[in-house]
């Protein structure tokens, strides 16, 4: 009997050691798996929301992870968890959400829950859409931060 115990926790413990790699949704509009877990890191890969992505390692206490696309383990780069979810995500689906939920997501306002918002209200997103326009390069954000000597997180 304890050896059949013995070899079941063996068995368990392989599994998650050596176990299927987690299978993640991109929740942001566009997102970048980067080669060390930094906004300074170099772009390896672009994703887009909805896109799955795949974690050898997986740990909800870490700020990034080291991920890649379905198919493609070459483009293995890292990227912040908070801008993925382990939801499953479609793209171009209408999406229905409550001013709650969209709070606690924290990842972003993407173009469905924003038409849900503009048909059940009368905000104006005129100024928000004009922003989204301009863009940005983030090396150049980068910059602007180091210049000023200003302090920001990973």
């Amino acid at each position: 009997m304890k050896k059949h115990l013995l070899i079941a926790a063996l068995f368990i413990a392989a599994s998650s050691v050596f176990g299927a790699p987690k299978k993640l949704y991109v929740a942001v509009q566009n997102g970048e798996l980067r080669d060390k877990n930094s906004v300074k890191g170099k772009v390896v890969c672009n994703v887009e929301y909805a896109d799955v992505v795949l974690a050898d390692k997986f740990n909800k206490k870490d700020k990034w992870i080291l991920v890649y696309p379905v198919g493609d383990r070459s483009s293995k780069g890292y990227i912040k968890l908070t801008e993925l979810s382990e939801k499953k995500l479609v793209a171009g689906k209408k999406v229905t959400a409550n001013a709650k939920e969209i709070a606690l997501a924290g990842k972003g306002f993407n173009a469905s829950v924003e038409q849900v918002f503009k048909t059940n209200s009368d905000l104006n997103y005129s100024a928000v859409d004009s922003v989204e326009l301009n863009g940005y390069e983030l090396e150049k954000v980068v910059e602007f931060v180091e210049a000023g000597n200003l302090i920001v997180g990973d």
